[in-house]
């Protein structure tokens, strides 16, 4: 009996969009922890929210620092903010955000003379770096170049701008990234909490 054609997909990409999904769901996780512990002070209180141990949320936490979130690949980051993001927002009183990685364009470089000298600043640039590395690690020092992440946020009449910088800077702690915020005051009724945005 000759089998039925089908248009399935290959059973690779099938599989890799599985590990992808299960990679992003325990990103979300982790960065879900992190972000509670901004706002709940203790991780005794992170464990009792969370319905889980103390030792787990420090393991979770060593997980999630600087240099293991900065070698993640940024597309798998932000498929992976999300939860964390919204739930920061929603406990701060904001009524939407979202991270995108579409504001930012970079300027192509301006050629240079013909005759153009060597660069003066070169040894100093260069020892900046060497000490940027000593001082926070290799890690930093690679990701100097990378463009910022957008932030959009939805502020509620009346919310304090003070909040909005407090914001910010816990997406970018979260994030391990520099964040570029933009904010919108929101005068739709019925918002809801911790919402995306549309595009």
């Amino acid at each position: 009996m000759t089998p039925v054609a089908t248009l399935a997909p290959p059973l690779t990409d099938s599989y890799e969009q599985c590990r992808y999904a299960e990679q992003v769901a325990r990103w979300a996780r982790l960065l879900l922890v992190r972000a509670a512990t901004f706002l709940l002070v203790t991780q005794d209180a992170v464990a009792t929210e969370l319905g889980i141990s103390q030792p787990a949320v420090s393991q979770q936490l060593a997980a999630t620092k600087i240099a293991h979130v900065q070698r993640l690949d940024r597309g798998l980051l932000l498929d992976a903010a999300p939860p964390a993001l919204e739930w920061l927002a929603a406990r701060m009183g904001f009524d939407a955000i979202e991270a995108r990685d579409c504001c930012w364009h970079p300027q192509p470089e301006p050629a240079a003379p013909a005759t153009a000298p060597d660069d003066p600043d070169a040894s100093d640039r260069a020892w900046i770096e060497q000490a940027t590395a000593w001082l926070f690690g290799e890690s930093l020092v690679a990701s100097v170049d990378e463009p910022p992440i957008d932030v959009f946020v939805r502020v509620p009449v009346g919310l304090a701008r003070n909040e909005v910088e407090q914001l910010r800077g816990m997406a970018g702690r979260l994030l391990r990234r520099e964040v570029v915020m933009h904010s919108q005051v929101n005068t739709a009724p019925a918002a809801v909490p911790g919402g995306s945005i549309p595009s």
